[in-house]
């Protein structure tokens, strides 16, 4: 889909059905984030609407980040993306509905990143969390992490994250708050 970065290295086993096909790809790279297991559904190729779902991927945050700055988000936050700074392990889980052809409807897209000791700095913002565990949801409009655990200036801290009006509630595009 001309929105998302380009796969690289594919290797993706194809099974054909009546009116469309179905698989798995076992291997690729997608902004310089490893790719396996990624199902891949196309239920009808005259009306091709794509769906992809991946579970559990192993990740680290910051090709995530770099993935985001290159998604659909960037026409909406590429600014507040560029500001974000993030380090650690992660696992991702997305689903993907992208219509081949625009009359069949707008991209979807959903899932949660699993945070495992991520740093995360915005020095814009004076924002700056260590080793943040929790979960984020991310959509087309943005992302949110209303409970996540770490420290702060060596303090233990449970921080919430919004990025997107959608999502912070307000007129705000970035939120951050701690306890």
């Amino acid at each position: 889909h001309p929105e998302w970065p380009v796969g690289e290295g594919l290797s993706v086993r194809l099974q054909f059905t009546d009116r469309g096909l179905s698989g798995v790809v076992d291997d690729a790279r997608l902004a310089g984030n490893p790719v396996q297991g990624l199902r891949v559904e196309l239920p009808d190729l005259k009306a091709p609407v794509l769906s992809l779902s991946l579970e559990a991927q192993a990740a680290e945050a910051k090709p995530l980040l770099a993935l985001l700055r290159q998604s659909p988000l960037r026409q909406k936050h590429a600014e507040t993306l560029e500001l974000l700074e993030v380090s650690g392990p992660a696992r991702v889980d997305v689903s993907m509905v992208l219509p081949l052809k625009r009359e069949l409807g707008r991209p979807q897209y959903a899932g949660t990143v699993q945070l495992y000791g991520v740093d995360f700095r915005a020095e814009a913002w004076q924002l700056d969390f260590e080793a943040l565990e929790g979960q984020a949801r991310f959509d087309a409009a943005g992302f949110t992490a209303p409970a996540l655990v770490g420290r702060a200036h060596a303090a233990p801290v449970t921080a919430a994250l919004a990025l997107g009006r959608e999502h912070t509630g307000s007129t705000a595009l970035l939120e951050a708050s701690a306890r």
